[in-house]
């Protein structure tokens, strides 16, 4: 089956610095892949890299058969390539609702956004409730599944998340977990995770990668990785 999203011999980074090289990962159709590694290791910015928030020095990024490498970040997005980035970044002013428009900012209308809204809804029943509460006003988590909710608006193709987990309570991070499963499958949405929590993340994802210093140190079935302590030590800094 051919790739949704493919990363080959990626090299990037910060001012004069190179933090990933050579990197080469890929995404499925209808797979959920986990890419984990110790703070620094430079997971971030392979997530911001193909989404076109930081260039790529070398290599190609190639999504759905197209080349992408190039491309604007609003371009990558109205190809159905669609990131929720660390630290939820919402419009803390703005309702839930308004925050969820923002999401459909490719189609205004009104139909579609009511029928998005309410698989949102559906997928988080917690929101439906709040949905005229300002998002500055909510919990870390409700927060977090409004951030997702806003990505699914736009109806990716594929979803980068990064770091589901961060600054939330273990009891509301097995809430959201879950939902990335379902995003998968009611959806049919790939989606390629960074994730801190390492036993959670091997639960849930089909393929991990594990970056060491920019590289890629290991790939395979994550519960193999899981099994062995050496290499969680040694790779994923827990």
């Amino acid at each position: 089956m051919a790739a949704m999203l493919e990363v080959r011999d990626l090299t990037t980074g910060y001012t004069d610095v190179p933090l990933i090289a050579d990197l080469s990962i890929s995404l499925a159709p209808g797979e959920v892949v986990a890419l984990l590694g110790a703070n620094g290791s430079g997971k971030t910015t392979v997530l911001r890299a193909i989404m076109g928030l930081l260039p790529a020095w070398q290599g190609r990024v190639v999504f759905d058969g197209q080349e992408v490498t190039r491309r604007a970040v609003h371009e990558r997005v109205k190809a159905g390539l669609v990131m929720v980035p660390a630290g939820r970044r919402l419009f803390f002013g703005l309702s839930v609702e308004d925050n969820l428009k923002m999401g459909g900012y490719l189609t205004w209308e009104s139909r579609l956004l009511r029928e998005r809204m309410a698989e949102v809804f559906a997928l988080f029943p917690e929101l439906g409730k709040l949905r005229t509460h300002l998002a500055g006003k909510l919990s870390g988590g409700e927060q977090q599944m409004v951030a997702l909710g806003r990505a699914l608006m736009a109806r990716p193709r594929a979803l980068l998340i990064d770091e589901l987990s961060l600054g939330l309570a273990p009891v509301v991070v097995e809430r959201l977990m879950p939902a990335v499963e379902k995003i998968r499958n009611l959806f049919g949405i790939p989606v390629l995770f960074v994730e801190q929590d390492v036993l959670r993340a091997v639960e849930l994802a089909d393929r991990a990668y594990v970056l060491d210093q920019g590289r890629i140190a290991m790939e395979g079935h994550p519960k193999q990785f899981a099994q062995d302590r050496r290499l969680i030590r040694a790779y994923m800094g827990v």
